[in-house]
């Protein structure tokens, strides 16, 4: 047709019998009225180039196949084209269900999160360290931390994308857990009768509740906290007694039924 072939990958077979991949390129040889009457080729032999990268191509997937992460590939159009055992045993399904199909985890987000990270990757941005929840086959929803990067073919055009993924439940529930009993500690913090407080080994307030407030004559904790800086000075009616309540709590950790006598706001002397 009078058009050049450029890179065109081909296998020929040795005189000795070997068989070689070669890259061609094939160029038209036209007559002087433009006439073509010819072709003239290159070849180049790209055996080993091709050997050193199914090698790697190899090396890689042993890699992917013997990981302990949940690893999977998907072409341009989200079938799977790789599905590691830890993924299986994350998951449910063997390798072998899911070749060729959509990606049988579902996420909690629907199909639109799942289009959406994939568009995402596929105009090449990596993902890292994406919170996915996922139902597995037998319908238990697990977390999981999402990293991905596009999959390039030799043209440089994105073939595909992998996916790593790191099972989270236990740290998410861990964090669940951490956040109630935050809330119990703050609702206990927040409801005592008696006054609840913290304060540095300097004597100046971190936080107080609403009682320990009341029973100083302030309107509110925040009050409290931002008008007495120095608890040695402006609270203990004896400085020495400060002393002493910091360096038993040095010594003990723990210091029970201490008593003292404490300015209240207006100066009035209290029992604490």
């Amino acid at each position: 047709a009078g058009s050049a072939v450029k890179s065109f990958e081909t296998v020929r077979v040795a005189k000795d019998g070997r068989l070689l991949v070669v890259s061609l390129s094939i160029s038209p040889v036209l007559d002087s009225d433009g006439i073509l009457i010819g072709t003239s080729g290159i070849a180049r032999d790209i055996t080993a180039i091709k050997q050193a990268q199914e090698a790697l191509r190899k090396a890689s997937e042993t890699s992917i196949y013997a990981s302990p992460l949940p690893i999977i590939a998907v072409d341009t159009k989200r079938r799977i084209t790789m599905w590691n055992p830890a993924a299986q045993a994350a998951f449910g399904w063997s390798e072998e269900e899911v070749l060729g199909k959509f990606n049988p985890v579902t996420l909690t987000g629907g199909t639109e999160q799942a289009e959406a990270l994939h568009k995402r990757a596929l105009s090449g941005e990596m993902l890292t360290g994406i919170e996915v929840f996922g139902r597995r086959r037998d319908g238990a929803i697990v977390a999981m931390s999402l990293s991905a990067t596009p999959l390039w073919d030799e043209n440089h055009k994105i073939r595909g994308i992998i996916g790593f993924l790191t099972d989270i439940t236990e740290s998410k529930r861990a964090e669940e857990a951490i956040r109630a009993a935050e809330q119990k500690y703050r609702t206990i913090f927040e409801n005592a009768t008696e006054g609840i407080y913290q304060a540095t080994p300097q004597g100046k307030y971190i936080s107080a509740n609403p009682a320990l407030a009341r029973m100083f004559g302030f309107e509110s904790p925040d009050e409290l906290v931002q008008t007495r800086t120095d608890l040695r000075s402006q609270e203990f009616v004896h400085h020495e007694i400060h002393e002493e309540f910091v360096s038993a709590m040095r010594r003990h950790g723990v210091v029970r039924n201490f008593e003292y006598q404490a300015y209240r706001r207006d100066k009035k002397i209290i029992w604490r």
